[in-house]
């Protein structure tokens, strides 16, 4: 039984980019073509397991390639994983190891398999990486926590594989210990989880989950996304997508100087009356802080620039001041509250948001 090492001595700990661990799943999966030398045999069942998971248990491996373009040019995209099989049947996936799962993705390369007379027997997503979809029931998705799940029983099977596992316990160790100190109640201190990709997504994640519960916003109607600004990473959470002359609005945590929690609006091109918006809808979010006497109601917006923003702050919140955990719990009637207001302006914003 091989020992489990070190995690700083872990392979898979410098394989930091998502060609690295795409390598690790095509491996496993080429285990059942023909061929496959004795020594790598028993890596078969945890590619059967996996297959069984997509929902192909019956699919015969013939070939395994990465990096595929069905239609011969990298223009259509290069899709991760293919596992090909007899009568032009195929398995696909696509792996993320940082980068938000994206389903429209899938379907493109699902619909380019299918135009080259390929039957997909089953597509999915394999993230190793901690952000999710806000609903991970999603048979297209498969995250790191069922990845656990699937490797379990056969990560004694190879030291790779047990190294993948290692890898893995502590990637998910790692989220929920952030997680933990987002929700312990304690205003976030530097260093916070709150200062990385993986701390602000499962924070935004947790606000969506309470927006949700409350029932003051359909899950359909958010939108997560993530991304870095000179060189700083954030996470955003939209809630209305805009229309017509009316801007995006969305909240965003992200650390400029401090570690912030935002409400902001967005347009492109930015049209006319865009700033006498932006003093409507601060008027209106701090009515809507003050009428619901939360905690937060010392929220400041950033001096407003002399120039007309395409993205402009409505309202800040400093989560070095207030508790993140006291957030989560106020912010459902603020934005209930937001929103009404929003409507009895005449803004086009859905009861599903």
């Amino acid at each position: 039984m091989p020992a489990s090492q070190p995690i700083d001595f872990n392979l898979f700990t410098f394989a930091k980019r998502e060609l690295s661990h795409s390598a690790f799943w095509p491996w496993v999966l080429q285990s059942l073509c023909p061929g496959c030398p004795p020594n790598l045999e028993a890596i078969r069942p945890l590619a059967k397991n996996l297959l069984q998971r997509l929902g192909a248990a019956n699919f015969d491996v013939t070939e395994v390639r990465t990096e595929y373009c069905a239609t011969g040019s990298p223009k259509s995209g290069r899709m991760d994983v293919v596992a090909f099989g007899r009568e032009r049947k195929v398995v696909l996936i696509e792996h993320k190891v940082g980068a938000l799962p994206v389903h429209q993705q899938l379907e493109r390369y699902r619909r380019a398999l299918e135009g080259q007379l390929f039957h997909v027997e089953a597509a999915a997503i394999v993230s190793c990486g901690i952000v999710q979809p806000l609903s991970d029931t999603d048979a297209r998705w498969i995250g790191p926590r069922s990845l656990r799940t699937i490797i379990a029983a056969y990560r004694d099977c190879h030291p790779f594989v047990s190294m993948y596992a290692d890898w893995l316990d502590e990637r998910v160790r790692s989220w929920d210990e952030a997680t933990n100190l987002i929700i312990s109640g304690q205003q976030a201190v530097r260093p916070s989880p709150l200062a990385g990709p993986e701390g602000q997504w499962g924070y935004m994640e947790l606000v969506a989950k309470q927006l949700i519960r409350e029932r003051v916003v359909a899950a359909s109607a958010l939108q997560q996304s993530n991304g870095t600004s000179r060189g700083r990473p954030w996470t955003q959470l939209r809630f209305f997508n805009g229309s017509g002359d009316f801007d995006a609005l969305f909240y965003r945590v992200d650390v400029p100087l401090d570690i912030e929690f935002t409400l902001k609006q967005y347009q492109k091109p930015a049209k006319p009356g865009k700033d006498r918006r932006l003093d409507a809808l601060r008027e209106m979010f701090s009515e809507a802080v003050r009428k619901c006497g939360a905690s937060f109601s010392g929220l400041k917006p950033r001096k407003r620039s002399k120039k007309v923003q395409n993205e402009a702050r409505i309202a800040t919140v400093s989560l070095t001041k207030v508790a993140p955990s006291t957030l989560i719990k106020e912010l459902p009637a603020v934005h209930a509250a937001f929103v009404q207001q929003l409507r009895e302006h005449h803004w086009p914003i859905g009861d599903a948001n």
